[in-house]
């Protein structure tokens, strides 16, 4: 003899307040107290609104490293001028960190960050706002509390790629002040800088997008001109690869590694939302930044959770988080 159960299928679990999305994809449950049958989604990936920095960096590329739950930000450009303040971020808020956590030398701003760690970061280069070639050639290394001056690259760089983590990064490209900018690749080694012989970039630019490790690393984009070109890195030579943005820009900022990145925002005027995504082949367009950004700072160790902070306009102490994919709780309409 038949049973209920066996007409009419298996009970759905009843409670009071809904599961966390995340823990229950896929699943069918009764809200006891909303009075709805709901379920758990998994949508696309996009940005959302995340804690705000305390001190507006209106020129924050390059100050970023970390994970969208442990990042730190150091220096950039502010309306009073380059700062040397260090923020720390948890995932929810910015914490000023109180000095001897600031840059140890000059301010700057255009400079360049490798991928590192809240404990373990490292920034080098850019505009210490002083008289041309506007560039510099130091490098700061941070180990969670305090920034030492290490050694010097062998060419000044400003506005560079930053490739790699604090014991083994790389910096690409950039300008070097007049007459214009450079395609030589330099490595640390956590404490000196060595030119890579052959490891010249394939196109001379700037502002470009950048992320991945010392022997597996990406650019994209770049100035002049908005470019769409993506090159790949692998320890010793570039390739241009034949995967091109569908939108060209400048001052963006990407996360990642070197097949699966995040590329967000950008310029030329007027500041760009797209954000879009690479899989190793091809560049896809995803969800839009929250809001119109360039010269933002960066952070992220997977295309699926990284962060954008500062830049302009006007979202200097802004901070936007990507998330993919993002699980949402609905409710089960029948009709």
């Amino acid at each position: 003899m038949a049973t209920y159960k066996g007409i009419q299928g298996y009970s759905v679990q009843k409670l009071a307040t809904d599961p966390t999305a995340t823990d229950s994809v896929g699943q069918l449950w009764y809200n006891s107290t909303t009075y709805d049958f709901k379920i758990s989604v998994e949508g696309a990936g996009a940005w959302a609104s995340g804690g705000n920095l305390n001190t507006v960096r209106t020129q924050a590329q390059g100050t970023g490293f970390g994970t969208q739950t442990a990042t730190i930000c150091a220096g950039g450009n502010t309306p009073a001028g380059i700062t040397l303040v260090t923020e720390s971020y948890d995932g929810t808020s910015w914490t000023n960190l109180a000095s001897p956590s600031n840059l140890t030398y000059t301010a700057y701003t255009r400079m360049t960050a490798a991928g590192g760690t809240q404990t373990a970061g490292l920034v080098f280069g850019g505009n210490p706002g002083v008289a041309p070639p506007w560039t510099t050639n130091d490098t700061e290394i941070w180990n969670g509390s305090t920034w030492t001056e290490t050694g010097d690259m062998n060419t000044t760089h400003r506005l560079a790629g930053g490739l790699g983590t604090s014991g083994a990064a790389a910096c690409c490209g950039g300008t070097v002040g007049p007459p214009g900018n450079t395609v030589e690749t330099e490595e640390f080694n956590g404490s000196t800088w060595a030119v890579i012989p052959g490891g010249n970039m394939a196109t001379s630019m700037h502002s470009f997008g950048s992320w991945g490790s010392q022997t597996a690393g990406i650019v994209a984009g770049g100035a002049p001109g908005g470019k769409t070109v993506t090159e790949l890195y692998n320890g010793a030579t570039w390739s241009t690869s034949p995967a091109v943005l569908n939108t060209g820009r400048t001052d963006c900022m990407g996360f990642g590694s070197s097949t699966a990145g995040i590329l967000g925002g950008g310029d030329p005027a007027p500041a760009q939302k797209l954000t879009e995504s690479f899989n190793g082949s091809a560049w896809t367009e995803v969800g839009d930044t929250v809001y119109s950004r360039y010269a933002s700072g960066g952070a992220g160790a997977s295309s699926s959770a990284g962060i954008l902070m500062g830049g302009n306009p006007p979202v200097g102490n802004n901070t936007e988080e990507w998330n993919d994919p993002v699980y949402t709780n609905k409710v089960v309409t029948v009709s």
